[in-house]
This record gives structure tokens, C-alpha cells and sequence, in this order.
């Protein structure tokens, strides 16, 4: 986050709580994928997420780990 919210402690502890991190929002588009039956290739991952500068060893580690039980 920027260096600014640090005068803004209360905007800070929001956004924190509202704005996803980029593992949450992969692995959301790594569900969509597969709800709609589409191959899962690293570039759907990133066209999906709206992320192209993902690094691919990112990704790949992301693919080959289980989901995590919520």
C-alpha cells in the first residue's frame, strides 16, 4: 500500500479488509476456469485474472497445489 495511508489509519485497516491479494484473485480465476470446463493453460490463468506479467513458476506452483479447505 502506499506510503500516504500511513496519515490514514482507518482508510488503511478498510481497504485492507475489502481489496483482495493476487492469490486470491488467481485462484479465483483458476475456479472459473474450471466451473466452466475450460482447459486450464497459464495463459487463461492470467487472461481470466486480467494479470499478464504473472511470472509462469508463479502460476505453475499455484496449479500443482491442492486448494486449501475454507
Amino acid at each position: 500500500m502506499p506510503k500516504h495511508l500511513k496519515k490514514f489509519p482507518r482508510i488503511r485497516t478498510y481497504l485492507e479488509l475489502v481489496v483482495e491479494n493476487a492469490e486470491a484473485f488467481q485462484t479465483w480465476a483458476i475456479k472459473e476456469l474450471k466451473s466452466n470446463n475450460e482447459p486450464l493453460t497459464l495463459n487463461k490463468v492470467k487472461l481470466t485474472a486480467g494479470v499478464i506479467q504473472i511470472p509462469e513458476e508463479y502460476l505453475l506452483e499455484i496449479l500443482s497445489t491442492p486448494p486449501k479447505k475454507s
